[in-house]
């Protein structure tokens, strides 16, 4: 793997809270890079510059923000302002000299099947992958099955690997505990595609239920036996950790350095 690293959760603009954040994870020993999810609306160039010196010596990643956002709504109005918001967090990406930006696409409606969802997402990431050039790596999220009136989009693996074949270069962030919440195999999927996956995101889970808890709780993904996978077919990307606990932080990634 290149890096190994954990989520820095940026939903306000609070500086003295986001630096006893900071303190927090630098005391993880090795850490190696920071993803940022990037929520706050207000958050600013010269917030963004400042985060970057709060977090010299790290490699900085950034996940976008994604809350109420889709690029599959039936509304125009919606996915446009959807991608406006997403051109923002790029260029944030990029005062912060980062490295990679994960999406999410969105949410479609319950009527919209999923090659509708395709056609309709494609012109907006080919706009967002234009408008970030070489600047950093894009790369789209597989995300956990959910029911009601808007269901997610992407799920399946196989539905990244549709999108990038009508937006060439577009990466990958694969998130493991998803694959276990869909019951999705997905060793096949990671041989056939190491190379386009550039972020993984690792938290245990149960298969078709609860997800994003440490490794020292009991759950179905073995962090030994899928860090020895992950060498097996040389994985070249970034590992982070998407955890929601500082215990279950802190443990797991004592058992991570193991």
């Amino acid at each position: 793997m290149k890096s190994k690293g954990v989520f820095l959760n940026i939903v306000s603009n609070n500086r003295n809270d986001i630096s006893e954040r900071i303190n927090f994870l630098n005391k993880l020993d090795g850490l190696q890079h920071v993803e940022i999810w990037m929520e706050s609306a207000d958050w600013t160039d010269q917030d963004a510059k400042w985060l970057a010196g709060e977090l010299k010596g790290l490699d900085i990643i950034v996940h976008a923000p994604f809350i109420s956002f889709s690029l599959v709504s039936d509304y125009d109005l919606i996915n446009n302002a959807s991608l406006q918001a997403l051109k923002k967090a790029a260029d944030l990406t990029a005062v912060m000299q980062g490295k990679l930006m994960t999406i999410h696409v969105g949410r479609r409606p319950l009527y919209m099947d999923v090659a509708q969802a395709r056609t309709k997402a494609v012109p907006y990431l080919k706009e967002l992958y234009n408008y970030v050039a070489d600047r950093f790596i894009l790369a789209i999220e597989n995300l956990p099955q959910s029911g009601g009136t808007n269901p997610r989009y992407p799920v399946e693996l196989d539905e990244l690997d549709q999108l990038s074949a009508l937006v060439p270069g577009l990466k990958y962030t694969i998130d493991i505990g998803h694959c276990f919440q869909n019951k999705e195999e997905y060793h096949d999927f990671f041989r056939q595609s190491v190379d386009k996956i550039a972020n993984l995101h690792v938290h245990n889970a149960f298969s078709g239920g609860q997800a994003h808890f440490g490794f020292q709780k009991p759950g179905d993904l073995d962090l030994s036996e899928f860090k020895n996978f992950l060498a097996e077919i040389g994985y070249a990307g970034y590992f982070t950790l998407e955890i929601l606990d500082d215990i279950d932080i802190t443990k797991s990634w004592e058992m991570l350095n193991k």
